[in-house]
């Protein structure tokens, strides 16, 4: 996998990360129970900011992650997609809504209070969601959506797994297409992600909400 930000200038990673989020939509159906509610101008990072405050304080509550944040979280995962992906996914969700609550109970309660820097345990753990039938990430294949649910309850550990950070790191659309399914090229990126904040953490932006991790695969998705 490619290293392609030698040249990087972290000084504009927000100002480009913002210029590329296309299609958010603050009124969508799936944020409407989140309190406090998005700003009607809001933008993916306002909603990046909210679940990870909100993950951190509801992880380790006696209910676990609400559905309200789920919903959400599903919205910033997928509606760069488009098609109403993540509001049939919300819809679904609210025939049944204390079927997801227990489920995010359930997963809070199996999942540990940390986790290591260990590709093993990132692995084992995403693959374990196969026991959790979370609307969104039930499939075994839903790589992108799980690491995007672990980010946020390992922000400084668990890299997003996503088709567009491929591209950046050398794939082709196409190809980065079919690698989000397949478990070796997860293991990969991670690892990858890991060796690149190490190699650019003197570079990135100082007092960020981010954690390095983050920073840095925001500025490999601005840079695809």
């Amino acid at each position: 996998m490619l290293a392609p930000l030698t040249d990087f200038d972290w000084t504009t990673l927000h100002a480009r990360y913002r210029t590329k989020c296309k299609r958010f939509n603050s009124v969508s159906e799936c944020l409407r129970e989140l309190i406090p509610l998005p700003l009607k101008n809001s933008e993916d990072l306002d909603l990046y900011y909210q679940l990870a405050g909100r993950f951190c304080l509801e992880k380790g509550s006696p209910s676990g992650i609400s559905v309200a944040t789920y919903k959400a979280m599903l919205y910033w995962k997928l509606y760069s997609i488009g098609m109403g992906v993540a509001e049939g996914h919300c819809r679904e969700i609210a025939k049944n809504p204390t079927e997801t609550e227990e489920t995010l109970t359930e997963v809070c309660r199996f999942i540990p209070e940390q986790l290591s820097r260990s590709v093993n345990d990132v692995r084992n753990l995403v693959l374990a969601l196969d026991k959790f039938p979370l609307r969104g990430m039930k499939s075994k294949c839903t790589f992108p959506v799980r690491t995007v649910f672990l980010h946020f309850v390992y922000p400084e550990t668990v890299p997003i797994f996503d088709r567009m950070v491929l591209q950046a790191v050398g794939y082709t659309k196409e190809a980065a297409k079919k690698a989000i399914y397949k478990e070796s090229v997860l293991l990969q990126y991670i690892e990858h992600i890991w060796s690149l904040e190490k190699r650019y953490l003197h570079l990135l932006p100082q007092n960020a909400r981010e954690t390095p991790l983050r920073l840095v695969e925001m500025a490999l998705w601005v840079n695809r």
